[in-house]
């Protein structure tokens, strides 16, 4: 069988037992329902705290951040409308408050905002304890409404940790009206009431959150109820599903791991043993069988046999040829030790510049061009190229240089193998110069003189002749 129809198999018979256990679970989560909802009680109303507690610490970073400032220093001793209007009075929409209040340091109001849709009302300080002021969280009822207020001492900016004097004291009230409470409920799914302390009845709500005044009495109530809604129910249950399904889950994947384990596991383990050393020995016996792994494992063991029969081949012509390769620009990205040997770089000295770094002046720019552009279509150029070393002197190379394609079939880079033909370029150049000065060659001299009777011999230098025969 075929490891993807056993896999196949395996997995459905899984999953299938799984599926019957986790229906099976429901069942008994739903008999459970009445238990659920007690404890889901206590969860939300304790979420509902911690939202309260939340947006009470978001707040209180806000003031505190703005009453360490010395602007507010400054404004608390001299009001400037238009500095608070750039400054204060956006707050009441960035943050969702309703007052804002500046006192100096006598609890004297000296600024005061709120917007149209508020009336105005502003909370006595006069219980507010001066020898140690610090934050202050409190509450007012005033015509029905309950007021929250956040309250911070004004220190300079060089006081940061409070420790001196106030100078002055900033005060944010936001109104605790129905939208609050309706976006409470949205958050946390609970519903809440505001109740003030004279109408609170001590058992008319399980859950409470107890509100106080600026002498720490308590004014009112937030009370919370909550109705068990199917959400709810189906939100916890989904949990304990999740927690049994991972269980049940981690068990079937238990038994499936020790099924598959040598069908799998070890072959895979192999074929990574055998790519990670290049020990074929890993997998000879895999690559013999008939199925995916096995079929994998036969062109590994082929392909490991061709790399390393392709790097016995790179080694022998690195080792007799000169070879370099570079990008589609040119640039040089490999050189072997002969092309380094002959050219009189060094490694450091090639890699990274263009290949012109060994171009010699006398070739026209026209061959390179011709070069060029027979290897931008694909095909592989071959001729002879004269190059100059680091010292100035040149050699002659026969070159054969070829585009190197990606999967896709564009030119990646281009290699190119070389044969150092300098030798014979000189022994032509010297017979050059034997015909340019007409002469026979020196055995066929020795040979005249040799058979001559008489024989008259002058050496002359003739280094300069071929330049005097070209005039």
């Amino acid at each position: 069988m075929k490891i993807a129809k056993t896999y196949t198999f395996y997995t459905t018979l899984i999953l299938l037992i799984t599926i019957i256990l986790l229906v099976s679970v429901w069942f008994g989560k739903k008999t459970e329902e009445e238990r659920h909802i007690a404890q889901e009680q206590v969860s939300v109303f304790e979420r509902y705290h911690a939202v309260l507690a939340l947006e009470k610490t978001l707040i209180k970073k806000i003031v505190f951040d703005y009453s360490i400032w010395d602007e507010m220093v400054d404004f608390a001793h001299n009001p400037d409308l238009a500095w608070s209007k750039d400054n204060l009075e956006p707050m009441i929409e960035t943050f969702n408050v309703s007052y804002i209040y500046v006192y100096t340091t006598e609890k004297k109001l000296v600024y005061h905002f709120n917007p149209n849709t508020h009336p105005l009302y502003t909370p006595n300080l006069n219980a507010l304890s001066t020898q140690t002021p610090q934050f202050k969280e409190f509450f007012e009822f005033h015509d029905g409404k309950c007021i929250q207020f956040f309250l911070a001492p004004i220190h300079g900016d060089l006081d940061a940790k409070r420790e001196g004097k106030p100078l002055g004291f900033f005060v944010v009230g936001r109104i605790l009206d129905e939208a609050f409470f309706k976006n409470m409920e949205k958050i946390t799914l609970g519903q809440s009431l505001l109740v003030e302390a004279k109408n609170h009845q001590p058992n008319s709500a399980p859950f409470h959150v107890e509100l106080h005044s600026l002498s720490n009495e308590t004014v009112g109530y937030i009370e919370f109820n909550y109705r068990p809604l199917v959400i709810l129910f189906i939100a916890k249950l989904q949990n304990s599903l999740a927690l049994s399904g991972i269980i049940l889950l981690s068990i079937a994947f238990l038994l499936f791991y020790l099924l598959t384990k040598n069908m799998l596991f070890r072959p895979i383990y192999l074929i990574s043993m055998a790519l990670k050393t290049r020990h074929l020995n890993y997998i000879i016996a895999l690559s013999k069988k008939n199925n995916e792994l096995g079929e994998i494992a036969h062109l590994i063991y082929k392909h490991e046999k061709q790399k390393k029969l392709l790097e016995e081949y790179k080694e022998i012509i690195d080792e007799n040829t000169i070879v370099s390769k570079t990008n589609k620009k040119g640039i040089i990205t490999y050189v072997n030790d002969q092309f380094i040997t002959i050219s009189g770089y060094s490694k450091e000295e090639l890699i990274g510049k263009p290949h012109n770094i060994v171009r010699h002046p006398d070739t026209p720019a026209l061959f390179f061009k011709e070069m060029r552009d027979i290897l931008k279509n694909g095909k592989p150029w071959k001729g002879i190229i004269k190059n100059r070393r680091k010292d100035g002197s040149s050699y002659y190379v026969k070159s054969i240089i070829m585009p190197l394609f990606t999967l896709d079939g564009e030119i990646e880079s281009y290699m190119a193998i070389r044969h150092d033909v300098s030798d014979l370029f000189e022994k032509l150049e010297l017979l050059q110069q034997e015909n340019s000065l007409d002469l026979p060659g020196r055995k066929h001299l020795f040979e005249s003189i040799e058979n001559a009777k008489d024989p008259h011999l002058a050496i002359l230098n003739i280094c300069d002749f071929r330049e005097i025969n070209t005039l």
